[in-house]
């Protein structure tokens, strides 16, 4: 195609040469961040070198080894000759394929290949190679979660703190953690360490070492916390990986209230609860079995508690894939260390779709287990079975048999995700058991207090009714022992569901929990009935919420009424409230509070009077990151997070984030990251001034397991000048013209209208503009910018001024001074 530039003068100057345009828009050699599209699927987001052949030439996609992997080629074309000898690394994809097609959109910045699909590996959907994945900065690590909680009731005073602390140093491939807690009770002080190790990972083997403290896995023994040396498999490498699980924590608040959470002894969470039901979903995982301890403090003093069942079905494995667990050392009960050693061995096999089988063996002193089962898919659901065999001291010997099942009813959107039964002997312990036991048998306990299970059954239903009937769900357990008379028994239950009154949907549930235990003969039944709507139909709307709590224990019963007021305000939800009123026999309260998420931190308080108490409530939650660009906050941290850095654009939006901007140093932290899966980090300048520009405003990463990954994010800087260059005899320089520096450095193209726009020119200066490679084809801008625009470089200048021509003598060389009239200006200062 061939352009006419007399379209494009206006017969008010001398033609352009658009040559270079004639082959669709010119690509000047450089790096480029690209979205690399092969067959139309999106690989990812990645720098590619473009080169010119020849000087003035469009330049082209430098398609290298690095490049050739990413797409997918199979491993004989990676070794063959059009790959190992093409000339300067860059591959030409025709001597591949003559099939291939390469397209490149300066637009959009996307890449475009396109290959026979027999000459790409098969590759899972999602998948990064082990090659990509960025093992991070060195940095330190500071994740904190404080809380206090403060009560006054019949004259006595109650003050609890607690801080949740995990502190991290990442060098190379290791990463050094510390998981510990400290808590107060009325100055009564106690720190425990949960966890304190150095991990790394083992792509070669898909696997993860940890030396220090740690759990066993619990996919095939219960999970043993132990100080010691553990190898496992790390299904996250894997495509389409499945998660561990951890059990969502459900109870009634009638108050004001201080849950903790806890697992062996070792604190695992304590927040604060709003009256009314409250979930926790999003406990982090320390192993797959053990039972959780929960405790509800309420805000007059009262204290509920109640135990969540820990255990899990043995996840299917895709065919041919192993999963494997190596552990030895000093097993802790409780987070302290018990000076009993042990070694522990499992592994898992994926036989067929649907068919997995797995064996276990541990050994200690004085004692040995083994296990052996099968996970099997049917019509009826998944089905694992497992035996263990175990044998102490003194010929102690015994048996237990579980049975898991899991199963989601086809159109009725019933899934029961849990179902589990075990059944133990008189004569079988676990290891914990033997532990425990072997401790008791010094003297410290009677045996009789130790409990040994014999029947547990546990179970967790959830089913979605079709036609706007809502929802319910029920989660139970059911326990009894050797040694203790009676069952204890667990159950939750409830229905959801949401109805349109008028231009107000109005959302109503009910809520059953029920906590018995036939050993000390104590039943206590807690049931709320609540509705809810918000007044208005903006995004940021108050929340009314009602409801009313009987509660029973032993048959012996009262009955509470709340009403709450709640919402969010700020244009991120950045701040919440709320405030209720209770009624219940004998008293009547007040609550209110209040949260915010700042940029650094997340802050919370609260406040509660009542007939004969007061509480109050402050907490904080956020991380520190220190890296060689100095100390960063957060409002929120996780095990595996971004450090954005873009100098000079504070204020910017961080996308992946809740409230993440670039603070003042030029570095914001996105505090959650995929590991092993391409994370896109985007940056918005809005909020940053207008002398500030992004030279890319979004990458990918695939980042290790807790890495800190370092993403820079290049700004120009400077004030934004618009100019209007005229030629000496009245017209405009010509559309299309390149604009170049001192240096001769094209810095930007000639509009309609001779409109030139340029960020972060000296204070004073010349610009040459070129046309075409005629000698009398380019002309000379001197100009001097007005001196606010030195002090205010937020401001936008505009510019009219005259473009001379060039004489032979001075072509090369450099032109200083002031034009001989100031050229017309203004500025638009924000």
């Amino acid at each position: 195609m061939q352009f006419n530039a007399d379209f494009l003068r206006g017969g008010l100057g001398p033609n352009t040469d658009l040559a270079r345009f004639e082959k669709g828009n010119p690509i000047a050699p450089g790096d480029y961040l690209v979205d690399l599209l092969v067959n139309d699927t999106l690989v990812g987001r990645f720098n590619v070198r473009f080169n010119a052949e020849h000087p003035g030439d469009s330049a082209q996609p430098c398609i290298d080894r690095m490049l050739l992997e990413r797409i997918g080629l199979t491993a004989a074309l990676m070794n063959g000759a059009a790959v190992t000898q093409a000339p300067g690394g860059c591959v030409d994809l025709k001597r591949i394929s003559p099939d291939a097609t390469v397209n490149f959109d300066l637009g959009t910045l996307q890449l475009a290949i396109g290959l026979p699909q027999a000459l790409l590996r098969r590759t899972a959907r999602g998948y990064v190679a082990p090659q990509y994945w960025s093992k991070g900065i060195p940095a330190a690590v500071l994740a904190y979660d404080a809380s206090l909680f403060r009560t006054a009731s019949a004259g006595r005073v109650t003050t609890s703190m607690f801080a949740g602390l995990t502190a991290g140093v990442n060098i190379g491939d290791w990463h050094f953690r510390d998981r510990s807690a400290i808590s107060a009770t009325n100055g009564s002080w106690r720190f425990q360490t949960v966890a304190a190790f150095v991990q790394r990972d083992l792509p070669a083997i898909r696997g993860n070492l940890v030396i220090g403290d740690s759990f066993t896995d619990g996919q095939v023994f219960d999970s043993v916390g132990f100080r010691g040396i553990s190898l496992s498999s790390e299904d996250r490498m894997r495509p389409e990986s499945q998660q561990g699980y951890a059990p969502v924590v459900r109870g009634i608040a009638r108050t004001n209230a201080h849950v903790r959470i806890t697992q062996d002894g070792n604190v695992l969470l304590e927040t604060n609860v709003p009256p009314g039901p409250f979930t926790i979903d999003d406990l982090y995982p320390t192993g797959y079995g053990g039972n959780l301890l929960v405790q509800v403090l309420e805000a007059d003093g009262t204290q509920q508690s109640f135990s969540v069942p820990y255990d899990s079905l043995v996840q299917f494995l895709r065919p041919k894939i192993w999963r494997y667990s190596l552990a030895a050392g000093d097993i802790a009960i409780g987070g302290r260390r018990t000076g009993n050693h042990f070694v522990q061995a499992a592994l898992q096999y994926g036989f067929a779709n649907g068919l997995t089988g797995y064996a276990g063996l541990a050994f200690a002193s004085g004692y040995a287990t083994g296990l052996l089962g099968t996970a099997v898919e049917t019509p009826l659901g998944g089905f694992a079975l497992d035996a263990t065999l175990s044998k102490g001291q003194s010929s102690q010997q015994g048996y237990s048999l579980r049975l898991g099942y899991s199963y989601v009813i086809p159109g009725l959107g019933s899934h029961i995700a849990l179902a589990a039964y075990r059944y133990s002997s008189h004569g079988f312990r676990s290891l914990t058991d033997a532990v425990l036991e072997r401790d008791l048998l010094k003297g410290r306990h009677a045996l009789g207090e130790f409990p040994r299970e014999r029947n547990r059954f546990q179970a967790n239903v959830t089913q979605a009714l079709d036609h706007g009937w809502g929802s319910f769900y029920l989660s139970g357990s059911l326990t009894n022992f050797w040694n203790q008379p009676g069952t204890s028994t667990q159950l939750q239950a409830g229905y959801n569901n949401r109805a349109r009154i008028g231009p107000t949907n109005l959302d109503f549930g009910l809520a059953f929990a029920r906590q018995r235990n036939e050993t000390i003969g104590q039943t206590d039944d807690r049931v709320l009935l609540s509705i809810g709507f918000a007044l208005g139909r903006s995004a940021n709307a108050p929340r009314v919420t009602a409801s009313v709590a009987p509660t029973f224990t032993n048959g012996r019963g009262d009955t509470s009424a709340q009403i709450t007021l709640s919402g969010t305000q700020g244009s991120n939800n950045e701040y919440s409230y709320s405030a209720s009123v209770e009624q219940s026999p004998g008293s009547r309260s007040i609550s209110l509070g209040g949260g915010m998420r700042a940029r650094f931190a997340n802050l919370s308080a609260g406040f509660g009077a009542g007939t004969g108490f007061t509480q109050f409530s402050l907490g904080a939650s956020g991380g520190i990151v220190v890296h060689s660009g100095g100390v960063t906050l957060a409002n929120q941290i996780g095990d595996t997070i971004a450090l954005v850095e873009a100098k000079g654009a504070r204020g910017a939006t961080v996308s992946s984030g809740s409230n993440v901007r670039i603070d003042g140093a030029g570095y914001a932290v996105v505090p959650y990251l995929m590991p092993y899966r391409l994370n896109e980090i985007a940056v918005d300048p809005a909020g940053t001034g207008r002398d500030v520009e992004l030279a890319v405003t979004s990458q990918q990463v695939a980042p290790h397991a807790n890495a800190v990954v370092k993403l820079k994010y290049d700004t120009v800087t400077g004030t934004a000048v618009f100019i209007t260059a005229r030629l000496t005899g009245g017209g405009f320089v010509p559309f299309g013209a390149s604009v170049l520096d001192a240096r001769q450095t094209e810095i930007g193209l000639v509009g309609s209208d001779g409109a030139i726009f340029l960020r972060g020119i000296p204070a004073s200066g010349t610009l040459d503009v070129k046309w075409s490679d005629s000698p009398d084809a380019r002309c000379r801008i001197v100009y001097s910018l007005p001196p606010a625009s030195r002090t205010a470089p937020d401001a936008a200048v505009r510019m009219e001024v005259p473009c001379r021509p060039i004489m032979p003598s001075e072509t090369d060389a450099k032109s200083g001074g002031h034009p001989p009239r100031s050229p017309k200006a203004s500025e638009d200062i924000k």
